[in-house]
């Protein structure tokens, strides 16, 4: 598709997409049920205000141009790395879309060296706003620069990953000659920080990764493509944890997640969960679309006072976010 849109076929669905997501998509299969208030009872409920997000009646009057904008679900997604990042800045940032008027789900990635405002901290990297003041602040700074007015977020610690990547059996990952560089270090660095023994890799193509490799693998950022391509990485191991996920028996599921919803962090209800799992789960049979922002041609890499940001037309990149969220 133009200007990046990228569009998933149904053999491909959510491919796109963070752990996080899989959590509510897990919610939507189990439904309504004992499981589902059992497991949502686990994940840490964060009230809001529509100030403490940054709602505002500027945004939602520009938005009510688009045509039933508001039956469309937008939700911030938070990946943190806490093995890797110290400071607990958010290593991946999304929005799902969840749009019944095109019976579509969309996905867009927002790039984390983003230069945005923070409120209170100046022009900073979009990532720095989860550690300055968590899900919330990071929330409020998407609506803020990008004149949006999500509601709702849930965020999680993405290093999790590896223990129910090994509760699945492994992922089977497509390993280039570029990746296996690098991958080993990583590999060894996982095992002393966790006490694992996860063995290296010794050839490319096609093969079953543990946990501790995929979160390796998702951790490379030193090939051709740079954070593009880590970003792509990362969703690529999330697919194949759905595509595992989706073939697993429903009363399986609970113990699944059981140790990891603990970290899970969202201003959702229990009733909202369920039903945006339900709804994730009907739209499932179409296509998935997903963009990535700022897009490319729009932005540019710079320093800045001896700091890499990537700069980027704030007006056109609202417009197309704008486009695609209530329009594609």
């Amino acid at each position: 598709m133009d200007n990046g849109v990228k569009k998933i076929k149904k053999s491909s669905y959510l491919k796109k997409t963070l752990l996080i997501l899989l959590v509510v998509l897990v919610l939507g299969v189990i439904g309504a049920s004992i499981y589902g208030f059992n497991l949502i009872n686990k994940i840490n409920k964060i009230n809001t205000t529509e100030e403490d997000i940054g709602i505002n009646k500027e945004a939602t009057e520009e938005l009510s141009k688009y045509n039933n904008y508001d039956k469309i679900i937008n939700i911030a997604l938070f990946g943190i790395d806490a093995g890797e990042n110290e400071f607990g800045r958010s290593d991946s940032i999304m929005i799902l879309t969840i749009d019944p008027i095109h019976n579509k789900m969309k996905l867009s990635s927002i790039m984390r060296d983003s230069y945005v405002n923070i409120e209170d901290h100046g022009m900073d990297k979009i990532n720095h706003a989860f550690a300055f003041g968590n899900s919330v602040l990071a929330l409020k700074t998407l609506n803020n620069n990008f004149g949006l007015n999500i509601n709702n977020f849930i965020s999680t610690d993405f290093s999790n990953l590896p223990k129910i990547i090994d509760k699945l059996g492994g992922i089977e990952l497509n390993i280039t000659s570029d990746e296996l560089k690098y991958i080993n270090s990583y590999i060894d660095n996982l095992n002393v920080l966790n006490s694992t023994s996860s063995p290296h890799l010794d050839s490319t193509g096609k093969q079953l990764l543990d946990g501790t490799q995929c979160l390796a693998y998702s951790r490379i950022r030193y090939t051709d493509g740079g954070d593009y391509e880590r970003t792509w990485r990362h969703r690529t191991i999330l697919k194949g944890v759905y595509d595992k996920v989706k073939d697993t028996k429903v009363s399986e599921l609970p113990s699944l997640l059981n140790d990891f919803l603990p970290f899970i962090e969202t201003n959702l209800g229990t009733t909202e969960l369920l039903n945006i799992g339900s709804t994730i789960n009907k739209i499932g049979s179409s296509s998935l679309i997903e963009d990535r922002f700022p897009r490319d041609g729009y932005c540019e890499g710079k320093m800045i006072e001896g700091v890499y940001y990537l700069t980027f037309d704030l007006d056109t990149t609202k417009q197309q976010m704008k486009e695609f969220i209530f329009e594609n």
